[in-house]
């Protein structure tokens, strides 16, 4: 099998082990907050995006499988994820 090929660091794409995944209640309104051990920023998914819960559950799984997933952010810059997927 071949490797996923890493995306440019100027691009909107990165690939994270996720750290831990925050409940509402500890997140800005509307948001969940996500941690990588990748960076030291904190991430957030919006409840308006259509596949929240989706994604939620994706990144849980993560957790528990230990394995990376690719998130694209809404800018290169962002602190907001609009894609999540299985690495």
């Amino acid at each position: 099998m071949a490797a996923t090929p890493t995306p440019p660091q100027d691009s909107a794409q990165r690939i994270f082990t996720v750290a831990k995944v925050y409940m509402e209640k500890y997140s800005e309104p509307g948001t969940v907050q996500v941690t990588f051990y990748e960076s030291a920023r904190f991430y957030k998914i919006e409840k308006t995006n259509p596949k929240y819960k989706e994604y939620v559950t994706l990144l849980k799984e993560a957790i528990k499988k230990q394995k990376p997933v690719r998130v694209t952010l809404k800018t290169r810059d962002s602190d907001i994820i609009l894609v999540v997927k299985s690495e």
